[in-house]
């Protein structure tokens, strides 16, 4: 029987995202778990604060009905018990903070992603360059930073 957590991940990664997926197999079995945890936190995140389901139309689920604002919150909520090594039973979360803790993924990685859905709970306007590297960075950047690390890389020029 596998690990639950890895699979759900996988199931995720395949559902959600076709080139993720391709790509992850490019990895050898470890880095390639990891992958999948880290994306299914990724996407689980960006899910709740867009209300779809795997990146695909409306989610039919009770958080629906609750504020982009609220939904944000809880994800910070769950996000920071992950990383403190809380035990949470949510299998996104618990492979947050798995692969978070094997790979030494700085804490402030996953935060800054978060910080990137705010502006969009926020209706932060992208007026500047500025605002779109900003928005870009919190959003996909941190995202490479965090891969980064599930591939061992750990020098920071790179």
């Amino acid at each position: 029987m596998g690990d639950p957590i890895v699979a759900t991940s996988r199931t995720a990664i395949r559902e959600g995202s076709k080139s993720f997926s391709l790509a992850a197999a490019l990895f050898d079995r470890s880095c390639r778990e990891d992958a999948y945890q880290l994306y299914a936190w990724c996407r689980r995140c960006d899910d709740e604060i867009d209300g779809q389901h795997l990146g695909h139309g409306p989610a039919a689920s009770a958080a629906a009905d609750v504020s982009p604002g609220k939904r944000l919150a809880r994800l910070r909520r769950l996000t920071d018990l992950a990383l403190g090594g809380v035990d949470v039973d949510d299998p996104a979360f618990a492979a947050l903070g798995r692969v978070a803790r094997r790979h030494r993924i700085p804490q402030r990685y996953p935060r800054e992603l978060l910080d990137g859905f705010a502006m969009d709970v926020d209706g932060r306007a992208i007026v500047e360059l500025d605002d779109c590297l900003e928005y870009s960075y919190h959003v996909a950047g941190v995202v490479g930073l965090m891969m980064a690390h599930v591939m061992g890389v750990r020098d920071a020029a790179t």
